[in-house]
């Protein structure tokens, strides 16, 4: 072998084994990169369980929670009530009181509520009765009566509504003389009056605020039938919607204190806010009482 073919194979030789040892030691290195991954695979799942076994036991804590919440919620509203049955059972205990102490027995009282009972079942209750007991009940729980106060105003209320009664009667039968009117609206309103007196300033101040809150829901339940009405046969904008319902509104509320509205300044009125076209529409469905809606509702 000459020289050159020497020094050859042993430059292959050295490559060669260079070349073994490169590949041994980057075949080391990927080993050891798969276990290091292998294991940060296995922290991560392991981490991921944990997470998921903290998240089941937050949410059934969370449920548990939730339970203990609407079971307090329960028990306070039922110890509200209680408290509240409490306070009434209180007051009516001070009102018992007061009425003994005013010379009152409540065994009378008990006879004149059977007697009452009684005669209620022996004839039927009259429009005028019916609506003055309906007046009766809401002084009851607006102004809070004594049970001396309750006795009294009821037969003062009975005794106004028998008036009333013989008013209609006899004005449907045609046999009232308008003296005989006059002397039974005086013999009435001297009940009202007598009426009157045995409620305190206090109590009148709040029956009067119950009524006006009685009187403002009323109108705008009319003005908003009225409202309705106009949308449907005029075609009103929402503009003009805006605009309307004040008035309608504002109308309402003095046809309740007064039982008397001018159809002709009603309308007037809403033209100012209506087309002319639309104003005739109006004033001719008056005419025909169309914008009339139908509300029975108690006056007092």
């Amino acid at each position: 072998m000459s020289t050159i073919g020497k020094i050859g194979f042993w430059i292959a030789l050295a490559v060669a084994v260079g070349v073994a040892g490169y590949e041994a030691h980057r075949t080391a290195g990927l080993a050891e990169q798969i276990q290091v991954t292998k294991h940060q695979t296995e922290s991560r799942v392991g981490a991921a369980q944990r997470l998921c076994e903290e998240r089941d036991e937050a949410t059934n804590r969370l449920s548990l929670l939730t339970q203990e919440l609407v079971k307090l919620r329960s028990d306070s509203a039922e110890l509200l009530k209680l408290r509240e049955q409490a306070s009434r059972l209180e007051e009516v205990s001070q009102k018992v009181a007061r009425f003994e102490a005013a010379g009152g027995s409540l065994n009378r009282l008990e006879r004149m509520l059977i007697r009452a009972n009684e005669d209620a079942g022996a004839r039927k209750s009259t429009i005028p009765q019916q609506m003055l007991m309906n007046h009766f009940a809401r002084l009851k729980l607006v102004a809070h009566l004594a049970p001396d106060q309750e006795v009294a105003i009821q037969e003062l209320l009975l005794k106004q509504a028998a008036i009333q009664d013989q008013l209609m009667r006899e004005g449907t039968e045609g046999t009232l003389s308008p003296e005989r009117r006059e002397q039974l609206v005086k013999m009435s309103s001297n009940l009202k009056s007598q009426t009157d007196a045995i409620m305190s300033p206090e109590q009148h101040a709040a029956v009067d605020a119950a009524y006006q809150r009685d009187n403002e829901v009323w109108a705008r339940m009319k003005a908003d039938g009225e409202l309705m009405m106009i949308q449907n046969h005029l075609g009103t904008s929402p503009e003009q919607e805006k605009q309307l319902f004040p008035i309608l509104y504002d109308f309402a509320l003095k046809y309740r204190g007064t039982n008397s509205v001018s159809p002709t300044e009603k309308a007037d009125a809403l033209a100012r806010v209506l087309t002319p076209a639309q104003a005739d529409l109006y004033r001719q469905f008056t005419r025909d009482r169309s914008f009339e809606p139908i509300l029975q509702m108690g006056q007092r």
